[in-house]
Parts: C-alpha cells; structure tokens; sequence
C-alpha cells in the first residue's frame, strides 16, 4: 500500500476522491437544514425528469441538455439522489485528476483544479 501511495497520481486520486466525500457531506448537511435547494438541477431535470420523460426530455420545464445527456444519466434517475450525486461528484474529480496528469499536470494542480469548485 505505501509503495502505491508513493506515485503523485495515486495521492492525487484519493485526495480527489476525499474531497468528493466531504463537499457530498456538507452539501448533505445544508441540504437537510433546508435553507437553500441543495441539488435542485439535479433533482428535477436531471433524476426524475430523465426517468420519467427519457424519450422527450425536452417537456421538462427548463431543461437546457443535449438530448443525449438523457442515456448517459439514465442509471442514475434510478438509485436515490444523495447516492447519485456522490457517485457523479466522484467520477467527476476522479476523472478530472486522470486527464489532469495525462496532460502532464502535478499534485498542485489537481489541488488547485479541485479546490477551485
């Protein structure tokens, strides 16, 4: 585990994929207290819109995607929306990371990609 550990694109990916965990954490948090809509783009447009209108996702009020968008999200109309957002929030940092270091990025520069958000 420590030699794995020891590559700057691994620290990268775990660091990607704690900070995942915590901004879900808070935005679960705030999302309880009810003072401000917390995944509300994702709740009505993107995870019960597309499950219910997936042939014709433009009846949605305000949805402004590309029709495509519809089978990519799909999977995730179908499981709860906090796991939902966990795992896009997670693919996303994780992919960022990986094309971020593909393009010969650093450590510093996942930090500062990641943290910018």
């Amino acid at each position: 585990m420590r030699e794995w550990l020891r590559k700057p694109e691994h620290q990268a990916f775990l660091f990607s994929q704690g900070l995942a965990l915590l901004l879900w954490l808070v935005a679960l948090y705030v999302r309880d207290l009810n003072i401000i809509p917390v995944w509300y783009d994702q709740e009505n447009h993107l995870s019960n819109g597309i499950t219910k209108h997936f042939f014709d996702p433009y009846v949605i009020r305000d949805y402004v995607y590309v029709p495509w968008l519809t089978v990519i999200l799909l999977p995730f109309g179908l499981i709860p929306l906090s796991l939902s957002v966990l795992i896009q929030t997670s693919l996303m940092f994780g992919l960022l990371t990986a094309v971020i270091f593909k393009f010969g990025g650093s450590l510093k520069t996942v930090f500062v990609t990641l943290l910018s958000f």
